[in-house]
């Protein structure tokens, strides 16, 4: 397995090519027409038969036998970049998230795999993915048979400002990220002039009475032991400073680790908004517009994971995150499409540490400045191909 790092590592700057390619174009959701012609044009020139999946998704398959898949993820956010880089993208859209680290690792293991068909006891499907940040794109590949004849999954996510080293991996068992719905509460009043309330409904009072409400749910129905998350980051109402609104819209986040919690945290949001409009004379509706289950690593996948990677990456370098002090451990709420791939096949996401905090990578992921150390992309092929090569 040393041989395979070291050509993991000879594949560096052809990683650090991919990746600042799809940097300077990061796109976004399912449109991402640049990203998937290079990674077509590039899995051709390493002689695959890339094949479409769902809307933009793209897969490649080597070797024979059980199929493990392997996921990245290539969307990146509507975020301005800020980071100053050279090869910074200047479209309005930025991947603040590291998935142009994901692809370009994935790209890197297209081609060491090909130079070791030989040793290869399984078939591995490569998947590209879009829209993992809008929570869709899993579950539109799934719905276009990208898991027929899969055995088992791995995803990776690179983590920043840790205080691991970079090529740290982290494996958690159980749980490893929360579930996410996006909501929207629509309040309906009455509108009239402001000198004369009375003959209106004030959606906007209405509107800031549920978001106060909603405090509550966290604060005083949910047990400590279940960690969630209710935030509402966005409310709309109103057209003059002397008109009553006769509408008014919330948008928020629901995050949860837990199925039951999520559910009655989602009954919760229904009832109070419904109750509390009903009780100033208006009317609310609840809708979730897009989500995703609570992300579980499969306990037999994450010992074939450890078992794999203490092998054949590095012994020193692989923990789970159950032996990592508090001060180590990610706190990233973020939650993962990846979740409805694990719903389907056993599967297990890895944390990939990129960017050490006292090294001058202290930015979050989604902040417009962060940035992610390169060395960390030839160390997440070397990842993936000591689980594609393990016996």
């Amino acid at each position: 397995m040393d041989e395979i790092k070291k050509k993991a590592k000879a594949l560096g700057q052809t990683c650090i090519k991919h990746r600042r390619y799809f940097h300077q174009n990061a796109e976004t959701g399912f449109d991402v027409e640049k990203t998937t012609a290079y990674i077509w044009a590039q899995l051709q020139t390493l002689g695959y038969a890339p094949k479409r999946v769902g809307k933009n998704g793209i897969t490649a398959e080597i070797g024979t036998g059980k199929t493990l898949l392997f996921r990245a993820d290539i969307d990146g956010l509507p975020v301005r970049e800020k980071t100053g880089l050279p090869f910074a993208c200047k479209t309005g859209n930025m991947h603040a998230c590291g998935h142009d680290m994901h692809t370009a690792i994935l790209l890197g293991v297209a081609e060491l795999l090909k130079g070791c068909e030989d040793k290869l006891t399984r078939k591995i499907r490569l998947l590209f993915q879009p829209a993992e940040e809008l929570l869709l794109g899993a579950k539109d590949c799934i719905e276009h048979g990208v898991l027929d004849g899969v055995k088992g999954a791995v995803t990776l996510h690179v983590l920043t400002a840790t205080p691991l080293p970079v090529g740290t991996v982290i494996i958690a068992e159980g749980e490893s990220a929360p579930s996410a719905d996006y909501f929207t509460i629509s309040v309906k009043g009455k509108s009239c002039h402001g000198a004369v309330p009375q003959n209106g409904v004030d959606a906007l009072a209405i509107g800031a009475r549920i978001l106060l409400a909603l405090d509550s749910v966290i604060a005083k129905e949910t047990p400590v032991s279940s960690r969630a998350v209710l935030t509402v980051g966005k409310m709309e109402g109103g057209s003059a400073g002397n008109v009553i609104a006769g509408e008014t819209t919330l948008q928020g986040t629901l995050r949860c680790f837990g199925e039951p919690t999520r559910a009655f945290i989602k009954k919760r949001i229904e009832k109070i908004s419904r109750s509390t409009a009903n009780a100033f004379q208006g009317k609310a509706r609840f809708f979730i517009s897009s989500g995703c289950p609570s992300l579980v690593n499969d306990g037999g996948m994450v010992e074939f994971a450890m078992r794999a990677l203490q092998r054949g990456y590095d012994k020193e370098k692989t923990v789970l995150s159950s032996a990592l002090g508090d001060g180590e451990k990610e706190r990233n709420g973020g939650s993962e499409d990846f979740a409805y791939i694990a719903r389907e096949v056993p599967s297990v996401m890895l944390a990939l540490c990129a960017g050490e905090k006292d090294k001058g990578f202290a930015y979050p992921l989604h902040h417009p400045k962060v940035d992610f150390d390169e060395n960390a992309l030839w160390q997440g092929v070397a990842c993936f191909c000591a689980l594609a090569l393990e016996k």
